[in-house]
């Protein structure tokens, strides 16, 4: 053990140097992975829609156990299962407008994380998104070009972190990637890799990934050519934006997952 607070000092800025977030460890032991389709969450469609709702809960119940404890309170006897989460998966979901059709907009969870956290008596200390896609200004950073920095530098204090996964059809002969679906996931570490890339571990609820609890590595990579086509913003240049490989499991008719906003809640 580190008794020196010199010593402890030390591995603090020898962390914070080397882009390894301090409490990682935490996360990683500590934030559950509910399978959004998992019967036992007793989430209605199957859970289909629900990845956004089950991507925030998770977070909240490791930052219930991090000095916050209202976020979650469990069932009737207080602990976490999958029914118990689920409950609290069906309370987020009314609160972001989760639909069977849209899931949850960018809009939906921003306004549903302020909300529940409000409505369990704490206050926000920031709430941000930065990404490509629009959303309500006092929530955006002005970083439409997301950097995985922020993460980085998010993880080291007491904050939850999500990724807005693009879902992409790739066009070679017009180098271009078509988004037709998105996805929501929790971050639990990230740490800088050599040429530009980073490498994210994350809790996946979708389906694809399994219902038995995993903790996934996802390679960040900049992509270094093409054009970004969506159906409700402008084209854009891929340059520079994150591709997604590694563990991701992709999802089915998608060439490519790719990283289109982070969501930064730091609590008061």
């Amino acid at each position: 053990m580190m008794n020196n607070p010199k010593h402890c000092i030390l591995a603090l800025l020898c962390a914070l140097l080397s882009g390894l977030p301090v409490l990682a460890d935490s996360r990683i032991d500590s934030t559950p992975d509910l399978a959004q389709n998992d019967p036992a969450a007793g989430l209605p469609y199957g859970g289909a829609p629900y990845c956004g709702p089950v991507a925030v809960s998770n977070a909240l119940i490791w930052l219930s156990k991090e000095g916050y404890p209202k976020l979650f309170q469990g069932g009737g006897d207080g602990k976490l299962t999958a029914r118990s989460q689920g409950r609290m998966v069906a309370r987020l979901a009314l609160y972001m407008n989760t639909t069977r059709s849209m899931g949850t907009t960018v809009n939906g969870f921003l306004k549903g994380v302020e909300r529940y956290v409000q409505s369990r008596g704490y206050e926000i200390d920031s709430l941000t998104y930065s990404g490509w896609e629009s959303c309500y200004p006092e929530y955006f950073t002005g970083q439409k070009n997301v950097s995985p920095e922020t993460i980085i530098e998010a993880l080291n204090t007491k904050t939850a972190v999500w990724l807005k996964v693009g879902w992409y059809r790739y066009v070679p002969g017009k180098s271009e990637y078509r988004r037709f679906a998105g996805h929501w996931v929790t971050v639990v570490s990230c740490k800088r890799l050599p040429d530009g890339v980073y490498e994210v571990s994350i809790k996946d609820s979708a389906a694809r990934s399994g219902i038995e609890p995993r903790t996934e590595k996802v390679l960040l990579s900049p992509l270094k050519e093409g054009t970004i086509l969506t159906s409700w913003a402008p084209a854009f240049p891929s340059r520079g934006v994150y591709s997604m490989k590694g563990e991701l499991k992709i999802k089915k008719g998608a060439d490519e997952g790719i990283l289109d906003g982070i969501v930064i809640l730091k609590m008061r």
